[in-house]
């Protein structure tokens, strides 16, 4: 399944001559795959304006959705519905990228420092002391934390976690727990190594507080 697809050039990133296509998509494992095609600037490089009269020479086989005349007008700047059409003559070279896969799950929960009421996400002054990253489509659970956990409390948790999530007799759920020496050093590595592997992310009330908090 696509995800995004991103127009590349030379050199200058808004004008330069259109290079390639890269398209990100669901494999079949959930995770998210690259793949990237050329552009033929010759042929692949233009957009659709309509045409004045004959004399503007305008496209034999396609029209307006109103039907009128359009014809093929060559730029560097093409437009998404330019890239529809080439992704579909192209298609059997992104077959991959076209599988209906869904992307891996996870719901992330976070802890806060409780100073003086209820933590406004807004502001986020108090200091986030731990979050939980649940992958739901492996069934593997996270913790990123700053204080200490004893081997006895592990397994409690490793054991309350499989008793509530259980549905089937084969499930197991596989508990692990990271212990940080500061808040930044646990953001980083939330945000700068955990994140691009987690292509959906969802848990309670996560866009009002979890997500604004962070």
């Amino acid at each position: 399944m696509i995800v995004d697809v991103e127009v590349r050039r030379e050199g200058d990133p808004r004008f330069g001559k259109l290079s390639s296509l890269n398209i990100s998509h669901f494999d079949k494992n959930g995770d998210t795959k690259f793949l990237e095609i050329p552009l033929n600037n010759s042929t692949e490089g233009y957009i659709w304006e309509y045409a004045n009269g004959r004399l503007d020479k305008p496209d034999e086989q396609y029209r307006s959705w109103d039907n009128k005349p359009v014809k093929k007008v060559k730029t560097s700047n093409i437009n998404k519905y330019t890239i529809e059409e080439i992704l579909y003559h192209r298609r059997d070279e992104i077959l991959p990228a076209l599988e209906y896969n869904e992307p891996k799950k996870f719901s992330i929960d976070i802890e806060t420092e409780i100073t003086d009421g209820f933590p406004d996400p807004e502001f986020a002054l108090n200091k986030v002391t731990a979050i939980a990253i649940a992958n739901c489509t492996d069934k593997k659970i996270t913790v990123l934390g700053l204080r200490d956990m004893t081997e006895m409390d592990h397994d409690k948790i490793q054991n309350d976690i499989n008793v509530h999530f259980k549905k089937y007799p084969n499930d197991k759920w596989a508990f692990r727990y990271i212990k940080f020496e500061s808040e930044y050093d646990m953001l980083y590595t939330f945000f700068g190594k955990l994140m691009n592997k987690m292509p959906c992310i969802t848990g309670w009330n996560v866009l009002r507080f979890d997500w604004m908090y962070l």
